[in-house]
């Protein structure tokens, strides 16, 4: 006989899944055990409670609903134990106002148990009539349980990849547009460079941004695209159930290391569009006054007082003390900064006592300034190129080659100044600034 009701289960049952092999199975098995109401339920051991996923009463499919577990027979199935009530079971629960209100007389219950053995749901019949014997039930059950409890896992299992897959597609979508931000940084700073005649170097200041910039760019959409494939070949093995935990394992570790790999070029990128826009010298202060040299310049320095203490770099300033200047001091402080930054990045390596020494005279010209740094010079190769953009020999050192870049824009479009570059021994860079007159502020500003 049970053979029978189970054959018919198992054929009742075959090719569903989810949802619909829930109720298909509460379905016979309530068919089968003529119980008054059949359901099989989630449980939630933290909240102690039961969720019933499949419900059946007198014959028809029920809305399904939740309840404690407290003072129920249902507690003691979670407690991994097998129950069978055959008659005044409300008599036994006196506190299950459920069960009363229901005007159950007799209740079976089975555990089911996970990989682990911990009990997940339950199996319960309830019935409005004493059973005498209810051997057959608890058999058929035990017998399904098993089946049951795995569908239930598959089921929680893939309902946690879904919010898996739906959380890094969200990811995706949050670094995409990430990275459609920076692209759009980067245009409207290449636009800004294009229509500013300030720029004497544009030709290769664009060629030099699209090298820089789409290296990241390009490594982070290489990564947008793998997680995408990687995305639509875990969807195609879901949706055929063919899931396996190593595949997951292995999107999990692929696509972690891949969005990791997007946010760091992402950053890159994002410090290139910064650092390019400081590049231009349309983006510094605009402010112009009267100003004291040697006490702006110690001022500035001492800003950098962190970097110069760890570099073990000293810094001499021979100026008068009354020396005053009509100019651009913001722009001063980022020319002055500038060349210290490139000194302690490319010039100290094999100095024993890194020295930086600024002189600043006035004669009948303007402004003289000289800087000079005891380091190992300038390399041959570049020296023709030492004011383009993007031209280092520190690249692998994060420097990005526009420091000195920036000091040339600034000084010749902003302060209408000269260089002259003298770098056979160490680095010497004079620059001669005339004086601004009043009329023409408005040109230096535009």
């Amino acid at each position: 006989m049970i053979d029978e009701q189970l054959r018919k289960v198992i054929e009742g049952i075959t090719n569903t899944y989810g949802d619909e092999f829930f109720v298909a199975i509460t379905g016979h098995l309530h068919d089968i055990i003529g119980a008054d109401y059949t359901f099989v339920a989630r449980l939630d051991l933290d909240s102690y409670q039961a969720s019933t996923i499949a419900l059946i009463a007198k014959g028809q499919r029920a809305e399904n609903f939740s309840y404690s577990l407290l003072n129920t027979p249902c507690a003691n199935v979670a407690d991994n134990s097998v129950c069978f009530y055959p008659r005044q079971v409300c008599n036994v629960f006196p506190d299950d106002q459920l069960l009363i209100d229901m005007k159950i007389e007799a209740y079976i219950g089975t555990p089911l148990l996970n990989a682990a053995g911990a009990v997940i749901g339950l199996i319960v019949g309830l019935y409005e009539k004493e059973v005498p014997d209810g051997a057959q039930t608890k058999m058929l059950f035990q017998l399904l349980s098993g089946r049951i409890a795995a569908e239930l896992q598959r089921h929680d299992y893939e309902q946690r990849l879904l919010l898996l897959n739906n959380a890094l597609e969200e990811k995706v979508s949050a670094r995409t547009a990430e990275l459609e931000r920076t692209l759009s940084d980067l245009q409207q700073t290449q636009h800004k460079l294009i229509e500013s005649k300030k720029m004497a170097s544009l030709g290769v200041l664009v060629s030099g941004i699209a090298h820089e910039i789409n290296t990241p760019l390009g490594i982070a959409i290489t990564a947008v695209s793998s997680i995408s494939e990687d995305l639509r070949t875990l969807g195609k093995a879901i949706s055929q159930r063919q899931l396996t935990v190593e595949q997951l394992r292995l999107f999990h570790q692929s696509s972690t290391e891949l969005t990791a790999l997007m946010e760091r070029n992402l950053l890159r990128a994002g410090e290139l569009v910064e650092n390019f826009k400081k590049s231009s010298a349309d983006q510094y202060s605009d402010e112009f006054g009267v100003v004291r040299l040697k006490a702006y310049y110690l001022l500035v320095i001492s800003t950098l007082k962190s970097f110069l203490k760890s570099n073990k770099v000293k810094v001499e300033i021979d100026a008068d003390d009354a020396l005053t200047f009509a100019t651009f001091p913001g722009v001063h402080a980022q020319i002055l900064t500038n060349l210290i930054m490139n000194s302690i990045q490319h010039a100290f390596g094999q100095t024993p006592e890194p020295l930086i020494q600024i002189r600043v005279r006035m004669d009948a010209n303007g402004l003289d300034f000289l800087y000079v740094d005891n380091g190992c010079g300038v390399a041959d190769m570049i020296k023709a190129q030492i004011f383009e953009p993007f031209v280092t020999t520190n690249r692998s050192g994060g420097a990005t080659g526009l420091g000195l870049f920036t000091v040339f824009n600034l000084v010749t479009q902003k302060l209408k100044g000269q260089l002259e570059l003298n770098a056979d021994t160490g680095f010497s860079l004079r620059i001669q600034m005339p004086k601004l007159a009043q009329s023409s502020i408005c040109s230096a500003v535009g």
